[in-house]
């Protein structure tokens, strides 16, 4: 029952663009009895544009999900690249150390050579052994030269490995950001992910709602409406509506499975949280479905959601109301017609969106499609606790009158 299922969209910020769900607009522009079809026509306009920038959104959100996925391909690439970074600095660390090692084996074997396999007599044979004091100085300095070039050569390959060491740390810190920035652009695809599967849901509403008041528009136009006549005024005159004082239940038997408020449940693998806006009813394929109430058959139509549904217009005790009945297998009548609340309407089913056979029954005030449009925030505004206004047992608990007259009142 997706399209029944109404959620304010949480607005984010990606990119520095704020992006605003589109919301579906009411028809707002007349108090209810005094719309005209010329008014309705003009709401319906206003929603062929919402339907557009709904679309358009959607591209713009489509968009920006595929730049994210194109960033986050960049990241790997720059994570996949630090990793070899490291790789090949560890190779270079290791190389150092093993230079440096052989380096300081090659000095004191030289310097082993002339002060231990030589002899220390024969190492100051060496240094004295010159022919000259310029000699002299020469050959002492050989043997200094050889061991500070040893210890500067050390003190090189020592601050290389520790530059090595650094670069290591650095790449190895820019890699945490990195996955971190990818963890944050993976969640940012989940949003935008959500808005596009909300801003879906809402575009289906919106085409399912025009597409039911141009229709009932068009009824009264072709009935003998005038463009500028009240519609109020013009639907009483051509459809007698026969009132009523109070509501009936709608099955002669059953049990509530689903209240109305917030619920969450599983239909298949998914998983839906949502607000149900009626009250379900457990009922096998082809239980006979009544009017709640004395009133006239305003449309039956197929959503993709509630499957075959079922509106009727009611006054109860001089108050307009709308009845809905969803996931119908079949209707009984006719759109126009007069009902009592002893007509069987429709026969339950499992059509749309549904975990199971039932019955799932919406009440509103007003008369929905003339009074606001269908799927707007009027719409949804709209709905009252079934409970509020039919007997129904408390709870989840069943029930079982064959007459149904339990119209907030004792049974």
């Amino acid at each position: 029952m997706l399209k029944k299922f109404f959620k304010s969209v949480v607005s984010f910020i990606f990119i520095g663009v704020i992006l605003l769900p589109t919301f579906i607009s009411p028809f707002v522009a007349h108090a209810a009895d005094n719309r005209t079809i010329r008014s309705i026509l003009a709401d319906i306009e206003k929603q062929k544009k919402d339907l557009e920038n709904n679309k358009t959104q959607q591209t713009l959100t489509d968009k920006q999900i595929k730049q994210i996925k194109a960033n986050i391909t960049l990241i790997d690439a720059e994570i996949k690249k630090g990793q070899q970074d490291i790789i090949n600095l560890n190779n270079d660390i290791y190389k150092l150390e093993e230079d440096i090692t052989k380096k300081d084996k090659e000095i004191k074997t030289i310097i082993n050579f002339l002060q231990i396999s030589s002899g220390e007599e024969e190492y100051m044979e060496y240094i004295f052994g010159a022919k000259d004091f310029t000699d002299f100085i020469y050959r002492m300095a050989i043997t200094e030269q050889l061991s500070d070039y040893n210890d500067k050569l050390i003190k090189e390959f020592n601050s290389m490995i520790e530059t090595n060491k650094q670069k290591k740390i650095a790449i190895q810190n820019k890699e945490k950001e990195l996955n971190v920035e990818q963890i944050n652009l993976q969640a940012e695809i989940g949003k935008l992910s959500s808005q596009i599967a909300t801003l879906s849901r809402e575009q289906g509403d919106i085409e399912d709602g025009i597409k039911k008041s141009e229709a009932q528009v068009k009824s009264l136009i072709d009935d003998g409406c005038d463009m500028d006549e009240t519609v109020d005024a013009c639907y009483t005159r051509l459809r007698t509506l026969p009132s009523d004082t109070s509501f009936w239940r709608p099955l002669t038997s059953s049990s509530i499975s689903s209240l109305y408020g917030w619920r969450s449940y599983w239909i298949g693998n998914t998983y839906y949280e949502d607000f149900h806006y009626g009250l379900d009813m457990r009922a096998s394929i082809g239980t006979p479905v009544y009017a709640v109430a004395n009133g006239t058959v305003a449309s039956k139509m197929y959503w993709d959601g509630t499957g075959y549904s079922l509106y009727i217009y009611h006054k109860v005790n001089g108050v307009k109301y709308t009845s809905v009945y969803e996931h119908l297998n079949s209707y009984n009548v006719s759109v126009n017609q007069n009902v009592t609340k002893d007509t069987i309407v429709a026969y339950s089913g499992n059509t749309g969106v549904s975990s199971g056979p039932h019955l799932h029954l919406s009440i509103l005030t007003g008369w929905a499609g003339i009074d606001y449009s269908y799927w707007s925030t009027t719409y949804f505004n709209s709905n009252v606790d079934p409970k509020t206004k039919i007997n129904f047992p408390d709870g989840y608990g069943s029930f079982d009158t064959r007459t149904r007259n339990c119209s907030l009142g004792p049974c």
